[in-house]
């Protein structure tokens, strides 16, 4: 399943009627000041998550990423990006292995909010790398461009 206001693609997995997985694709790229400086016009994956943890190592994240990606290269883009936690060993092996590469630029800060249980504004700051990719972009989607 998906959603899509044009710019922001959602995707949401499901094993059965059983949300299990989702991820959001950001066609304007990254809100982070210190990423844009260095990478422009790329869309990017945020938000991946696959619950509960006995769904995980099941490829859901995959076939999530790889759908994302197959959306990205039927709009013509040949690249894409997104951004991993310092601490997030796994996450990161899981994207180097579907080729996705470091930036080269050092870690970045990713900067949000949420609210809290208490309607409150909760910001985050957490130490991250960018990965990006490059795509290969059908014919068809560069006759459609």
């Amino acid at each position: 399943m998906l959603t899509d206001d044009g710019n922001t693609t959602f995707l949401i997995a499901f094993a059965g009627s059983e949300p299990v997985g989702h991820l959001n694709l950001r066609w304007l790229g990254t809100n982070e000041a210190e990423v844009r400086a260095y990478v422009t016009e790329t869309p990017e994956l945020s938000q991946i998550s696959v619950w509960p943890p006995e769904m995980q190592s099941q490829g859901i994240g995959t076939r999530m990423i790889t759908a994302a990606e197959a959306m990205i290269t039927d709009r013509g883009h040949g690249q894409v990006g997104l951004g991993v936690e310092v601490t997030n060993e796994r996450a990161r092996r899981l994207y180097e292995r579907l080729g996705y590469l470091d930036w080269g630029h050092g870690v970045y800060r990713d900067r949000w909010a949420e609210v809290d249980e208490d309607g409150n504004e909760v910001a985050h700051e957490d130490p991250c790398v960018y990965l990006l990719k490059r795509l290969s972009v059908s014919d068809n989607a560069l006759a459609n461009h």
